[in-house]
């Protein structure tokens, strides 16, 4: 990538199109539970909304209102899709708004429907599904700019085999970091399970990257312990290079 401003965003958010998810997520199994946009009466008006596992939300259809007219100083949310400027949700016309601003690129957090980082809304068969449409989507972005650094979402109600199968998925469609939660360790269990989750796939295959809620997590239960095999790990992935199974099998076997 080319460096001619100086100046690289790491906290954006990535508007994915409204047929992010119908259009990769299959209607004959998943039929209406599919993340979508729906008309809806909001005190005698007709406005937008994301649909979820059958469920309207309550927030806006998109956050963005520093791309809408007045910017963050008016706060306005657009009512309907229809306000939602393409800069925000089309990867080839946002690369405009970032010369504009004299910005050379951006780490892309996810924006709605994706609530918390993830979709907690049902069983972890249909949230696996709405993960995998959200990081296939987002992972286009990469390929239409290196300007972009996409990082993926995780299945949390799946098991850790499926979720680290996901993030080495991601890996090899072009996300660079993973973004999650702090609440899969508020205990014992949680923390061996997210202390797995961490040596075993994002210190070995990519750099983690943190929100506010996994740098509170880091800082709380094993924090410490965890950062110093962090640490540990960051050192073997430089010797062994990217491969996930040497870095894996290397620390099964150093002291």
């Amino acid at each position: 990538m080319e460096v001619k401003f100086g100046l690289f965003s790491c906290d954006s958010h990535a508007q994915l199109d409204r047929d992010a998810w119908t259009k990769r997520m299959a209607k004959q199994k998943w039929g209406d539970r599919i993340p979508q946009i729906v008309e809806v009466n909001e005190n005698g008006q007709t406005v937008d909304r994301w649909m979820v596992n059958g469920k309207v939300r309550s927030e806006w259809v998109c956050n963005c209102p520093a791309a809408m007219e007045g910017g963050v100083g008016r706060g306005y949310y657009p009512r309907r899709w229809e306000e939602v400027p393409k800069i925000v949700y089309d990867p080839a016309e946002r690369l405009k708004a970032l010369d504009y601003d004299r910005v050379d690129g951006e780490v892309l957090y996810p924006n709605g429907p994706v609530s918390n980082f993830g979709f907690l809304q049902a069983d972890a068969a249909f949230e696996l599904a709405c993960v995998q449409a959200h990081n296939d989507a987002l992972a286009e972005w990469h390929q239409i700019s290196d300007r972009y650094v996409p990082v993926a979402i995780i299945p949390y109600m799946s098991d850790i085999d499926v979720i680290v199968a996901e993030v080495e998925r991601s890996v090899k469609r072009g996300h660079r970091g993973v973004v999650m939660l702090a609440e899969p360790a508020f205990s014992k269990k949680g923390l061996k399970r997210m202390n797995r989750f961490f040596l075993g796939a994002v210190v070995g295959m990519l750099p983690g990257l943190s929100h506010t809620h996994a740098l509170a997590w880091l800082g709380g239960f094993g924090g410490t312990a965890l950062v110093a095999e962090m640490a540990w790990l960051y050192q073997k992935r430089i010797a062994h290079g990217f491969d996930f199974a040497t870095v894996r099998d290397a620390r099964t076997t150093d002291p």
